[in-house]
Order: structure tokens, then sequence, then C-alpha cells
């Protein structure tokens, strides 16, 4: 009987890592999902765009196959449980190896589900990573623009026709106020 006990300490050891598989997969911001989805299925008109509807039905299948993967370990889990109860209570040892194997293919189930979960947050870190380049690069290339002379001038006359004062423009544009004085003096003379 004691390698009932010894099970029943590995499962309560194990117990707060499904647990935080559950946070880590976001299972139950997944059901709200699941609902959510559901309630858009069974919406009028909801097949009459299939290109949306066949994205909504593949996004539901998904979260609910996950949703159905977690499941399942915290019902072998529960299962195992009441294994090692029920065989610490009658004194069966005929139960054992029903419970190693369980147990195994938890522990197996569990590692395969935290190594998948890592791997897709690996994937998405590198696209995160991609995009927070090509927006730098957005940024360089919109500072850059704001940078051009053409721009500056266009911004300053801008906002001279608005009736923003001198400091105002230089404030707003990192200009010195002769640089603004200088640029609206030329303007006013292409008019004159």
């Amino acid at each position: 009987m004691i390698e009932f006990d010894e099970y029943k300490v590995k499962l309560n050891n194990i117990r707060p890592k499904l647990d935080a598989l559950a946070d880590s997969l976001g299972i139950e911001a997944a059901k709200e999902e699941i609902d959510r989805l559901h309630a858009q299925i069974d919406s009028e008109g909801f097949w009459d765009n299939q290109e949306i509807s066949q994205k909504v039905m593949k996004q539901s299948r998904t979260l609910e196959a996950k949703v159905a993967r977690y499941e399942k370990m915290c019902s072998q889990w529960d299962d195992l449980y009441t294994l090692c109860e029920m065989a610490i209570e009658d004194n069966d040892d005929s139960m054992l190896d029903e419970l190693v194997a369980g147990y195994a293919e938890l522990e197996q189930e569990m590692v395969a589900t935290f190594s998948q979960r890592q791997e897709q947050l690996a994937q998405l870190n590198a696209r995160m990573e991609e995009r927070i380049a090509s927006l730098r690069r957005l940024l360089e290339q919109a500072e850059g623009i704001t940078r051009s002379p053409h721009f500056l001038r266009e911004v300053i006359l801008n906002c001279r026709r608005k009736g923003q004062s001198v400091e105002d423009i230089a404030r707003k544009t990192g200009l010195a106020r002769d640089e603004i004085e200088l640029i609206l003096a030329r303007e006013h003379g292409r008019e004159a």
C-alpha cells in the first residue's frame, strides 16, 4: 500500500503544475471565446459569408480541442487520485499497474503540452520581434519624414494659418523661433 501513498503524493505534487498549465494555455479565456463563437455561429446570417464562417468554425474547433485536451488531463488526474484512494481503502494492490501506467501517461501528456506551449510562445515571440523591428523601421521613416524641410514648412504654415503664435509653433516643431520666422518670412515673400 506504500506505493499508492507515494502515488497520491506524486499526484498532489503535479496538481499545481496542471493548474499552471490551465493558466498558460488560457483555458478560462478559451472557454469564454468558445461561448462567444458559438453565439456567433448560431446567429442569423452566419453562413452567408463562407470565408468568415469557415474561419470562425476553425477557430472554434481549435479552441475546443485545446480545452478538451486539458479537461482530459484533469479527468485523468481525478481518476488516478480516486484509484489511489479506493486501493488504499480496500487494501487492493491489484490496481497498482493501472495506476503506474495512468500516471506515466498523464505525466507524459503534461510534459508534451508544456513543450508544445513553449514552442507556441517561442513562435509568438519571434513574430512579435519581427513586428517590433517592422514598427521601428516605420517609426524611423516617419521621423525622417517629419524632419524633412518640406514637411516642417507645411506644418509651420498650417499652424500659422490656424492662428498659432511663433512661440507655439517653435514648441511644437522643436525649431528655434528665428527659424520659424525665417520660414514664415520666405513664404510671405512668395505670396507678395
